[in-house]
């Protein structure tokens, strides 16, 4: 089997392209799956028109019978006509921070992410049982995503308020928390902060709110990204902070293929991180194609049920029939510099498709994404 693989590039996180192709050969080698992967390149992946070149490129030069492009929607969605008319299978991936332009997918496509709204709407119920007074933090870039949205919408449908919202700006220099600890030096009520930021932002926006409320508890309710980039910070995160969340990829989380995932990749001298644990599970899932004798055009609209559970580094990977979906495990974590990271919950795949079908049926009025390319890639 022949796949050509679309990759971003990315000025804030430069090693995603590089961790999922990593996740994705050590993947393939340890299945011992024949797959030839052919790369691509298509910037931050905002431009239809540099996507859609450079797939005619792949499929001109190399003719594979599976495209997987790291672009999301709406972006992802010009790639489908082209496909379909050439007979082949197209496996979207990416962060997930984008609702779809349409749930319900052609039959030769295929979305494989790291799901981060469908896990920041979970995070939202789960604080909606916590507290029921909230600001919303985040900044011009994060906040371009369906992420604040998916945070804070089941948060407000189980009783919540959002009282204060605060935007940063993108830029390090001009990043200003000061407006923010002026409402919550007012407002003592108000101590949950359900939270979207990521990269060099998350440093001062700790230590800012740290420095101008020395001691204030504060409890932050945060989207993946912000959860696993927070839990990183070691000495930078405030004692008196404690920030929660649910995310598809957990370190230390004991799955046996986890585990297999993360001694592969530190024996390549890299450390895991979730995008090369989705380059693994995609391997993973074009090892199914694989072992199932499927190719040409057998591919391009395979019938229901093609796919098994897949035991995945992020869990038990099910397949929603109806959206085309790969549904991972929600992993539950609670961290402070004291305690370390602790997981207080999994939701597994099966149970997890009540609510990914719950965000997927509600409605949305006006937009709740802005930006083209995927999330992380700019």
């Amino acid at each position: 089997m022949v796949a050509g693989v679309l990759l971003p590039t990315s000025t804030t996180h430069p090693l995603i392209p590089h961790d999922f192709m990593a996740g994705i050969r050590a993947s393939l080698k340890h299945t011992e799956a024949s797959v030839t992967l052919v790369p691509g390149y298509v910037g931050f992946g905002a431009s239809a028109d540099v996507v859609k070149a450079e797939a005619e490129k792949l499929l001109l030069e190399h003719d594979p019978e599976v495209i997987i492009a790291f672009v999301d929607h709406p972006i992802a969605d010009t790639l489908f006509p082209l496909t379909a008319q050439l007979n082949k299978l197209l496996i979207v991936v990416n962060s997930g921070a984008k609702y779809a332009v349409d749930w319900k997918a052609p039959a030769h496509v295929y979305f494989h992410t790291l799901e981060n709204a469908y896990l920041s709407y979970l995070t939202a119920g789960y604080a909606s049982r916590q507290a029921n007074k909230a600001m919303m933090a985040t900044s011009y870039y994060d906040g371009g995503y369906s992420l604040c949205h998916a945070l804070t919408q089941p948060f407000i449908n189980g009783g919540g308020k959002i009282l204060y919202n605060f935007a940063g700006s993108f830029k390090l220099a001009e990043f200003n928390t000061s407006p923010m600890a002026d409402f919550i030096s007012a407002n003592s009520d108000v101590r949950a902060v359900m939270t979207v930021l990521s990269g060099d932002l998350l440093p001062p926006f700790y230590q800012q709110l740290a420095e101008a409320l020395p001691g204030t508890e504060l409890r932050f309710y945060a989207s993946p990204v912000t959860l696993e980039e927070t839990i990183t910070l070691g000495n930078a995160f405030p004692a008196s902070y404690t920030v929660e969340g649910f995310t598809g990829w957990y370190q230390d989380s004991g799955l046996p293929e986890n585990n297999t995932f993360s001694g592969k990749m530190r024996a390549g001298s890299r450390e895991p991180n979730a995008f090369s644990a989705l380059g693994w599970d995609t391997g993973l899932i074009l090892n199914e194609l694989v072992n199932r004798g499927l190719n040409g055009a057998q591919l391009h609209a395979l019938p229901e049920g093609s796919f098994n559970e897949i035991s995945g580094a992020k869990g038990t990977l099910r397949l929603d029939e109806e959206s085309h979906h790969f549904i991972g495990d929600a992993c539950l974590l609670k961290h402070t510099s004291a305690g370390g990271t602790e997981l207080l919950q999994t939701i597994n795949s099966e149970a997890g498709r009540g609510v990914m079908n719950e965000m997927i049926t509600q409605k949305i009025e006006g937009m709740t994404s802005g930006w083209l390319n995927s999330y992380l890639c700019s």
